[in-house]
């Protein structure tokens, strides 16, 4: 191969090297939209890394953000509530009917939890996903003992089976979210 201003001859790794370089680059324009040099050398066995620091697990992408709002403001609206019944008067106590005491204190502590992980979503740290799955286990594991709580005659609220419900079921979503956006660049 000669190099075409020069005219010198580059040894076969080297053609091999740039053949390569070209195949990824038309792969990345197939998959991305774009290939540059720069983004050919993130590839790492064929797929594109899509990180910019060892911290980060993903690009920022404007969907995640979203998915980061609700989590932070999901886990807020959860800290104030439990909060509040928690430690507030014996008037919010009584408005909140017969509570499960494991599960509000669950839901406070998760709270924190929740806007954590709203942060690392925001931030695109390679954890978001870890805690994401985290709290949605630990949220089954918590309604599953809400379950055998209520079977074995404990008092509680109807409303508690639907805040448990919704609890999971938007920790999963997220955490599908997060797993979805890890595996495709």
């Amino acid at each position: 191969m000669h190099f075409p201003i020069v005219g010198v001859q580059f040894p076969r790794w080297f053609t091999w090297l740039r053949s390569y370089l070209a195949f990824c680059s038309k792969t990345l324009n197939k998959r991305v939209g774009y290939a540059s040099y720069n983004n050919i050398t993130k590839i790492v066995c064929g797929a594109q890394m899509t990180t910019t620091k060892k911290s980060q697990a993903l690009e920022p992408r404007a969907f995640l953000k979203g998915v980061a709002l609700i989590a932070m403001v999901f886990g807020a609206v959860t800290v104030i509530s439990g909060g509040s019944v928690l430690f507030g008067t014996d008037v919010v106590r009584e408005a909140a009917g017969h509570f499960v005491p494991f599960v509000l204190w669950f839901n406070f502590i998760a709270g924190f939890a929740y806007i954590a992980a709203g942060l690392a979503i925001w931030l695109a740290h390679r954890w978001a996903f870890g805690l994401s799955i985290a709290i949605a286990v630990a949220t089954f594991f918590v309604a599953t003992a809400f379950g055998v709580w209520v079977f074995q005659g404990g008092a509680y609220e109807m409303r508690s089976v639907g805040a448990l419900s919704l609890r999971f079921g938007v920790w999963l979503a997220i955490s599908l979210v997060m797993f979805r956006a890890r595996s495709r660049p």
